[in-house]
């Protein structure tokens, strides 16, 4: 069920990042790692957002929790969901899990970006 949210997420953003308009050429939004991995050796990971603007970090079943910018799902915690501008962006697993794949959207105003995380 995972997997299939993420395709149609994935298609979402697909779809969207065609429809932007001239108007959101001066705003930048950038990641520097399309993918991310959790595993039992390496259970936080990092990846940055490179933005002149404000973002947002966005998953179905992600919910705010610890504090206003952190989100949290049954397997990992994210900090922080939301800014401006550049940010290193921390990604940790929580507890055990079976392997796992979201696409993770960052949107800034119609400009969209996807992380995909992984847990193996």
């Amino acid at each position: 069920m995972n997997k299939l949210v993420g395709i149609y997420l994935f298609l979402g953003v697909f779809i969207l990042s065609f429809s932007n308009c001239s108007d959101n050429d001066a705003m930048k939004l950038e990641v520097d790692r399309p993918e991310v991995v959790l595993s039992v050796e390496n259970p936080q990971v990092e990846f940055n957002i490179i933005a002149n603007s404000e973002w947002s970090i966005n998953r179905p079943g992600l919910q705010l929790a610890f504090g206003p910018n952190t989100g949290s799902t049954e397997w990992y915690t994210i900090t922080p969901v939301v800014g401006e501008g550049n940010a290193k962006i921390t990604i940790e697993a929580k507890g055990e899990s079976a392997t796992n794949e979201v696409v993770l959207a960052i949107k800034s105003g119609s400009v969209y970006k996807q992380v995909v995380l992984k847990r193996k």
